[in-house]
């Protein structure tokens, strides 16, 4: 209980998770100014309680179109997130706004998926450091296939080297937590914007 929420902390098998997502749900929770109520009892389960304030203001309607591509062919995005939760929630707010999104949690399936996927992988959207393979490595090799691809890398650790890495070498990078928002404005500034794509 106490590391519960501590990033990397995991008591599944090495290669069968990476201990981040309750560490990310705890900070999207306190950025909202909210608090995590945990109850555990052995035998019987654990229970998550996400209380958050309340406010005066009134909800807007989200847009519906957010940061949308121009009309024209179906953009593809491949996400590779090792967490399943984050990366579903990714390919949601993707597909909310009509791309085309292809999923996979480990680079090995990111490029069986790509091989078996007729069309061309116009944005890889990948986390950077994942077991067995890092984001920048997995898009060499997936550049080699697809050779038009753009690169869009991810983490909830911006000092982890391989992270600082590919933002000293000039790749596209978004910090985890991310607003949708920030997302697909960024999907659409390297894929909406450029008629070569």
């Amino acid at each position: 209980r106490a590391k519960v929420f501590d990033p990397f902390f995991t008591t599944k098998p090495v290669g069968k998770g990476t201990g981040i997502g309750l560490s990310v749900v705890d900070t999207f929770v306190r950025e909202a100014g909210g608090a995590i109520q945990l109850e555990s009892e052995p035998g019987r389960g654990t229970t998550f309680r996400l209380l958050f304030p309340t406010s005066s203001l009134e909800a807007t309607p989200a847009p519906s179109e957010l940061c949308r591509p121009e009309q024209g062919p179906s953009i593809t995005v491949l996400v590779v997130d090792d967490e399943p939760l984050l990366g579903q929630a990714v390919r949601r707010i993707l597909e909310a706004q009509a791309f085309r999104k292809l999923g996979a949690s480990t680079p090995a399936e990111a490029l069986e998926l790509s091989q078996r996927h007729s069309g061309p992988v116009d944005l890889l959207l990948t986390d950077v450091s994942m077991p067995g393979m890092s984001g920048p490595t997995l898009a060499g090799l997936l550049r080699e296939v697809h050779p038009g691809m753009k690169t869009l890398f991810m983490s909830g650790h911006t000092e982890d080297p391989v992270a600082r890495l590919a933002r000293e070498k000039g790749g596209n990078f978004i910090s985890k937590p991310f607003e949708p928002e920030e997302l697909l404005r960024m999907v659409s500034v390297l894929v909406g914007g450029d008629s070569k794509r």
